[in-house]
């Protein structure tokens, strides 16, 4: 069979290949996005709701306890969100400078201990790298003999 034939059929099954492989992935893509969207605005709710936190059994003495309110809950939920999608659509490229600033703060990390990281996200490889960098972090901090 001459090559002049079947160069263009090889090449058309891989394009076809492609195409679909990449249609596959879109569409995860955006039932990601579509899912993360709508936790998102269910967990904005908190904000105006203090109450909804009963709900991960987060009560007004833990609150206290890690000197923040409802709507500092929310806003790190909102934060950590986002991040968390950036990261999937990146392939685990790694965590944001953005996100290691905010997790400088000890008020931050006492937050994403107490209160986020066993109530409200899922395990994922983001919230273990995330996990990972605060112990990583307060380690440091603790061994800090300055």
């Amino acid at each position: 069979m001459d090559i002049f034939l079947i160069f263009p059929i090889v090449i058309s099954i891989v394009a076809v290949a492609i195409a679909y492989y990449s249609f596959v992935d879109n569409r995860q893509l955006l039932k990601w996005s579509t899912s993360y969207t709508r936790l998102r605005e269910a967990e904005s709710l908190i904000k105006d709701n203090p109450e909804l936190l009963d709900l991960y059994s987060v009560d007004e003495n833990l609150l206290k306890r890690c000197n923040t309110n409802a709507q500092e809950i929310a806003y790190m939920l909102s934060i950590l969100r986002t991040m968390q999608e950036l990261y999937r659509f990146q392939k685990n490229a790694g965590l944001s400078p953005y996100l290691k600033k905010i997790f400088e703060s000890q008020k931050v990390v006492l937050i994403w201990e107490e209160i986020i990281f066993n109530r409200f996200v899922f395990r994922t490889k983001f919230v273990d790298d995330l996990n990972n960098y605060v112990r990583e972090g307060t380690l440091q901090k603790d061994t800090n003999y300055e």
